[in-house]
Parts: structure tokens; sequence; C-alpha cells
């Protein structure tokens, strides 16, 4: 939990306006939110390990302790709910 935390808090250091950039490209009813202030969720931090260029599911699952099939659950779901449900929106959000 401390290490999650110590995530966030640094993403939201270096990218403080990640939240609003990723909310930009998703469809309006699917829009992200942290869970509490300074917190991203799941999905947040998902998108955040893509951004800083981790882009294998089971890397990306070793960081945030879950499943690959778990993360591959979340990052299709997040896809299709983007403005770019095709390939280009892994790149879309690594140049966040």
């Amino acid at each position: 939990k401390d290490l999650l935390a110590g995530f966030d808090s640094a993403v939201l250091g270096i990218f403080p306006d990640f939240v609003d950039k990723v909310n930009e490209h998703m469809q309006e009813e699917y829009r992200l939110t942290m869970p509490a202030k300074g917190e991203l969720s799941t999905e947040l931090r998902i998108l955040a390990l893509i951004r800083m260029g981790i882009s294998k599911r089971i890397k990306i699952a070793k960081v945030l302790n879950m499943s690959s099939a778990t993360v591959y659950s979340y990052h299709c779901n997040l896809r299709k709910h983007s403005l770019h449900p095709d390939s280009s929106f892994d790149k879309i959000i690594a140049n966040i």
C-alpha cells in the first residue's frame, strides 16, 4: 500500500495534469476519477505505467501486484471506452 501511495505521488508530481490529459482521450461517460485526492485508481496506474514507457502487461502486472489477465482486462476496457479504440490508444497515452 505504501509503495502504491509513493507511486501515485510520484506520477502526480511529475505529471500533475495526468488525469485531465487522460480524460481528454476518453468517452465522456467513461472519464476516470481519482478515488481520493492524490490517489490513482487501478486504471490510472496502468495508464501511468504506459505513459512511463512500460507497455508489456506482464511488467505492469508485476509492478501492480496483479495478474497479467487482470491488466489485460482493464486495458481492453480502457481502450474500448477511449476515443481511440484502435492500436493508437497506447501511443497517445505514452505521449501525454
